[in-house]
């Protein structure tokens, strides 16, 4: 079949110098070496929890008015190293290193002593190699791949490796993760540099905390999307908060407030506007300041929350959760969703609230 995937394992016995040559696919990462350096707050690059990505474009003294902006552009098939970094944990990861040793991931994915390197091979000639630290374990991924631009070849790294990952996965019957992805442009030096960044520490009030019990079970929807490293999950649980809502709470508060004659303006949920870090694109930004169950209905059911709750939809799709086309897509409207629980949530104490 074309797309057979095979999977060899290197040791470093004598007869592994047939596969000397997969040591190319580092060397020309290894080279882009003469790059600046800079030291910045990853909270500054997106909201924590989804995955941001941090670009670094050079800039050379004989360079043209628009050179950087051509390196960014340039959509000629070329050479790209992927590397990804494993974690036993999606923590978060503080700080950026592009060009990371191997030494810096972990997994549970341990080998023997003389297993050196693993080589996963597409019916396309992609070839990527699991590199592995002192420990023994599964601590990085590399691969060269000929791709237009960095989002290509981001695709092609994963498409690659994921099913693969999963097996094994299944095989060990252990998770994994890939907290770091760099993606170098070997023609234009360009470094692309994808995490997930840990939440920003808060200050929390030393003064009592009080709260209406009935919104515990959406409190902890909630707290059980902050905590997920999934962002399929995530959305999942954000949709089950507003389902809930809109599903029985919202109709059984208004009763109550018409029969206590208690204001309703505050249960008019509206969908807010984005935060800083948020970027909502043509469609959603239609929304903003119409009904959030509208924004539910309409926007959400049909198009996200269906292919979640559904294995299989009427048209015969299924959904692929290592699918990165996917995990992008879902991931785009977590901000949007995410917001109006908190609009919601909060809206809803403020109710419960009154005297």
């Amino acid at each position: 079949m074309n797309d057979r995937r095979t999977l060899e394992r290197v040791s470093s016995s004598p007869d592994s110098k047939k596969f000397n040559n997969l040591s190319d696919l580092t060397m020309a990462y290894k080279r882009i070496t003469n790059v600046g350096s800079t030291t910045t707050n990853l909270g500054h690059f997106g909201r924590a929890g989804l995955p941001v990505s941090l670009t670094v474009v050079p800039v050379f003294p004989t360079d043209a008015p628009d050179a950087q902006q051509a390196r960014l552009t340039d959509s000629t098939v070329r050479s790209f190293t992927v590397r990804g970094r494993m974690a036993k944990s999606y923590a978060g990861v503080k700080e950026v290193i592009v060009q990371f040793d191997k030494e810096a991931g972990e997994s549970y994915f341990l080998v023997n002593d003389d297993t050196v390197k693993f080589r996963i091979e597409t019916g396309g000639g992609v070839v990527c190699e699991a590199e592995f630290n002192e420990k023994h374990q599964m601590a990085a991924l590399a691969m060269r791949c000929q791709a237009r631009n960095a989002g290509e070849a981001r695709t092609v790294f994963f498409t690659t490796v994921r099913p693969w990952l999963d097996y094994l996965c299944f095989l060990a019957d252990v998770p994994y993760h890939i907290d770091q992805l760099s993606i170098v442009d070997e023609v234009h030096h360009v470094q692309v540099v994808e995490v997930v960044h840990e939440e920003i520490s808060k200050v929390i009030s030393a003064g009592a905390v009080q709260f209406s019990f009935i919104l515990a079970p959406y409190l902890a929807m909630y707290r059980e999307a902050k905590n997920s490293t999934s962002v399929i999950y995530k959305f999942l649980c954000y949709y089950k908060v507003l389902e809930g809502v809109f599903g029985g709470l919202q109709a059984t508060l208004m009763k109550s407030a018409a029969k206590n004659r208690a204001s309703k303006a505050v249960l008019a949920h509206r969908v807010p506007p984005p935060g800083e870090f948020d970027d909502y694109d043509a469609e959603q930004m239609t929304y903003v300041g119409k009904s959030v169950q509208k924004f539910k209905d309409e926007y959400l059911t049909k198009a996200y929350r269906d292919a979640v709750a559904h294995f299989t939809l009427d048209d015969g799709t299924s959904l692929n959760v290592s699918d990165f086309a996917i995990i992008d897509r879902y991931a785009k409207v977590l901000p949007m969703l995410e917001n109006c629980c908190r609009v919601t949530i909060g809206n809803l104490h403020t109710f419960l609230a009154q005297p």
